[in-house]
Parts: structure tokens; sequence; C-alpha cells
């Protein structure tokens, strides 16, 4: 038998938590899932099909052709309807799909691990109270993991520009990304504006909640998960060239936040919105131009 710590939350509370009111409380231990154990191996493998799955063609689907090259696009480069609704009519399709896919693996996982689908995080059970004083704490508790990762993620923006000024040439392998000028730029922003949330889900459902709730049950040390988590989210970013490093530090954050504290929707929330402050953002730029 695996020796295999409990979740939602891996991180104990901490006995004078109530004394000092901590900026992130923890998730009580007696909310805790007791997982259904699985080998290191196998939870390794399973996550390396889901990451060679859902992440591992991204920059060819989203920023080339099968072939490998740009001279095609599958972004818009252009807000001619008769270039811009073919390509973003696929990006929309694919991630429709890509979103459905992922319910059915949380699913899997959760139902594989003896949990309810609300363990991962998407409104938890133990939130769900009729006290109005445990609601405003648990209201509290989202809102401060809100805040935490949509800083980090601002924060990792800011980081990505300023690697982007230091070494304007590390932009990586996609020219498409400045395709079309102002125009191809207004375009992709409007085409990211509707998947911003799905875009979340997916990265958050499986590079966090998923991630942690294998390697919990393989009873993984957290600096595995966090490493790991890490490498698999620099590696999806890999078309920012050397601006996908800044990417490490929301990693860091969210499975932080989602290991001490269980909250799932939050973050995605968080990550959602800071995704439509990026492209909403692009095209104020586009219009004082």
């Amino acid at each position: 038998m695996i020796a295999t710590p409990a979740l939602a939350t891996p991180y104990p509370a901490s006995p004078t938590a109530k004394k000092r009111r901590p900026f992130l409380p923890p998730t009580p231990d007696e909310v805790r899932t007791q997982l259904k154990p699985i080998r290191p191996v196998l939870a390794y493998l399973v996550f390396t099909v889901i990451y060679v799955v859902f992440f591992l063609d991204w920059p060819t689907w989203v920023f080339g052709t099968d072939s490998g090259e740009t001279s095609e696009p599958l972004l818009p480069t252009s807000l001619n309807p008769a270039e811009f609704w073919p390509t973003t009519l696929v990006q929309w399709t694919f991630h429709l799909v890509a979103s459905l896919l992922t319910l059915a693996v949380v699913a899997l996982v959760v139902w594989r691990r003896r949990m309810r689908l609300s363990d991962i995080g998407i409104r938890p059970r133990w939130t769900r109270t009729s006290n109005p004083t445990k609601r405003r704490h648990w209201r509290r508790q989202a809102r401060h993991v809100f805040w935490l990762v949509f800083v980090s993620y601002l924060v990792a923006s800011v980081l990505r520009a300023v690697i982007l000024f230091l070494a304007p040439d590390s932009l990586g392998a996609s020219p498409v990304l400045e395709a079309g000028g102002v125009e191809g730029q207004v375009a992709r922003a409007v085409m990211t504006l509707p998947i911003s949330l799905t875009t979340s889900w997916l990265e958050e459902a499986l590079n966090v909640a998923v991630l942690v709730i294998l390697f919990a049950a393989a009873g993984r040390v957290p600096a595995e998960v966090y490493t790991v988590a890490v490498a698999a989210k620099i590696g999806y970013h890999l078309y920012f060239g050397l601006g996908g490093l800044a990417v490490a530090l929301p990693a860091l954050v969210c499975v932080w936040a989602y290991r001490r504290t269980g909250r799932l929707t939050p973050i995605i929330l968080a990550h959602t919105a800071h995704n439509l402050l990026g492209s909403s953002l692009m095209l104020l730029a586009a219009a004082a131009i």
C-alpha cells in the first residue's frame, strides 16, 4: 500500500491561524478528502499523457501549420471577415472541444481517486454553509486567492515585457504574434476575448488541480509538485521565447494557493480576468493609435 496524504489541502492548518488571521486561511483538516493511492510512476505517466494531448502541440496548433511553417498561421491577422472568421471559428471550436475533454479528464481523475467533483475546488462542499460567519470566512478566502493569483499573473506580464525589452530577439519561433501589424493584434485580441475562460479552465484544471491531486495520491513531496508545475507551464509558453520564463511565478503561486486552500474557482477566475485585461488593453491601445 502506498502512503498518501489527504486532500483538499496537504498543508495542515496552522495552530495559530485564529490568532493572527492569515492572509490566506487554509482549509481545515476535517474537510480533507482521503485519496486512493497511486504509484508515482503511474502518476507521472498519466500527467505526461495529459500534457502531450492538451499542451505539447499548442505551439503548432496556435502558431503555425502542421508542417511547422508560419506562413499560414492559425490565428487571424486581419479584421477582414473572409480571413478573420475561418481562423477564429477554428480556435473557438478547438477551445470548446478542449474544455469538454478537460472536464472529462477531471471527472475521471476524481472518480479514480474516490473524490467528489466538488473536491477539486469548484464550489467545495465545505463552503456551502448557512452560518453567516463561516460564509464570510470562505468568501474572504476566495477573494484572497483571486487577488493573489491575479497579481502573480500581472507581475509575470511585467517580467515578460522587461525580458522582451532587454532581449528583443528572444520572442521565439512565433512571428505570427506580430503578423498583420496593429490590425492583426486587434483581430487576435477580439478572437481571444471569448476563450479567456476556456484557456484558464484548461490550464488551471490540468496543470494545477489534476497535477496536485495525482502527486498527492502518489505521496510526492511539495518541491516535486512545484518543479513539475513550473516546467510544464514554461513548456507550453515557449512561443514567448525567454519571456516564457516569467510564467514560473504564477505557476508557483497557483499550486501553493491550491494546495493550501483547495480552491480552484478563484484561480480560474483570476487567470480569466488577467486574459481579459490583456486583450482589453490591446484593443484600447489600438484605438488610441
